[in-house]
């Protein structure tokens, strides 16, 4: 079915592979009970909206509709969007692969994504040039990612720089109390410990203090590892509400990150589905975040990773 508006933008092929593969998040997906390392994309696939400010990717993941990503890619510098729509990419293999063949001019490496072109297909263009290379998609309504997308109550706020929850039992916006910022190559030597020696589902993250510790492999395990991430700067959250809105919502009107307290509490979760994928498609050229809040019985952790060009959201659910 064809889109109700073209969508039409230009952009860097480079700076955009590279935010469509972040959006992927291929690497661990999953280790069975009988230590097999399974390796694969955690988004097969995602819905894309080009915007006025540059483009938007909002999912779940495709194995258990459990990770949440919520990612931007920053209109500017190696972004125009041109006409503002939606483009269902459903299968990324072909996507990435038109993105890698279609080239860029040798100065810019800008190209052109259009949809649907003439023949209700995904256009990837070399600009002033006849090079182009079209993928298939399907409609919205066959993105798995989209399928819990109403159900999402978490999000990150760019100006106040907090991830945000809707309570509706409080009527108001919940930040998330607590982040460490972290050099993203630590977090990758994680995913590498599983993958290469312990092979086991669970990583037992706890943080006492200015310590992060993972704790690899369970109780059972003959093969066990600990990892503490290094250099990580801790911090605590204030914040103030404002008057309720419209919608009854109390929303944050101050927000300042603190020195954590000498008693600070402690963070002890449990993190696999996913995890291993979304440490796998971050780069040191990301700042990076760590988020946690207590959420029924248990601390979620939201991994905020950004530059100039992008901004990265993966929210990871704890495992008991």
């Amino acid at each position: 079915m064809a889109a109700d508006k073209k969508c039409v933008f230009l952009v860097n092929r480079d700076k955009f592979r590279c935010f469509v593969e972040a959006v992927q998040a291929k690497g661990i997906s999953d280790v069975s009970d009988k230590e097999k390392v399974t390796t694969g994309e955690l988004f097969e696939n995602f819905l894309l909206e080009a915007v006025k400010g540059g483009i938007v990717v909002t999912a779940t993941d495709t194995k258990q509709n459990r990770v949440i990503a919520q990612h931007s890619m920053k209109a500017g510098d190696g972004l125009e969007v041109k006409s503002p729509g939606k483009i269902p990419v459903t299968n990324m293999k072909d996507f990435l692969t038109c993105l890698q063949r279609v080239g860029g001019d040798k100065k810019s490496k800008n190209i052109q994504v259009e949809y649907p072109d003439e023949e209700n297909k995904i256009l990837f263009s070399k600009i002033g040039s006849d090079t182009g290379f079209q993928c298939s998609t399907k409609g919205e309504g066959d993105l798995t990612s989209q399928e819990k997308i109403n159900e999402i109550k978490h999000s990150w706020n760019p100006e106040l720089k907090v991830v945000v929850s809707k309570s509706s039992q409080k009527s108001m916006d919940i930040p998330w109390p607590h982040k460490v910022i972290v050099v993203p190559s630590a977090l990758r030597e994680i995913a590498k410990d599983v993958s290469c020696y312990v092979k086991q589902r669970t990583a037992r993250m706890e943080m006492k203090g200015v310590k992060v510790v993972f704790f690899l492999g369970d109780p059972n395990s003959s093969r066990k590892g600990a990892r503490e991430l290094q250099p990580v700067n801790r911090k605590q959250l204030v914040f103030e509400h404002a008057a309720a809105d419209k919608k009854g919502w109390t929303a944050l009107a101050k927000v300042n990150w603190t020195e954590p307290k000498a008693d600070a509490e402690d963070i002890v979760a449990n993190y696999y589905h996913g995890f291993y994928a979304v440490l796998q498609a971050l780069d040191d050229g990301l700042q990076t975040e760590m988020h946690f809040i207590n959420l029924l019985g248990g601390w979620m952790c939201w991994i905020h990773a950004e530059n100039a060009d992008m901004e990265l959201n993966y929210m990871i659910p704890y495992d008991k």
